[in-house]
């Protein structure tokens, strides 16, 4: 269960810091920079390695 919420929340975070795929950016607007899916999923592992050790 805390793994599930520990992601559920990091996954969160990560689009409101504004890292996220082109898809969620074109909505945001045109000047949104994005990630590729690869790097988004990089981008929320570095998050969730980080809320898993403190």
């Amino acid at each position: 269960m805390r793994f599930a919420t520990t992601l559920e929340q990091v996954t969160v975070d990560t689009v409101e810091d504004g890292y996220m795929t082109k898809d969620l950016a074109l909505l945001v607007g045109p000047d949104q920079k994005w990630l590729t899916t690869m790097g988004y999923l990089e981008k929320v592992d570095e998050y969730l390695n980080k809320a898993l050790q403190g």
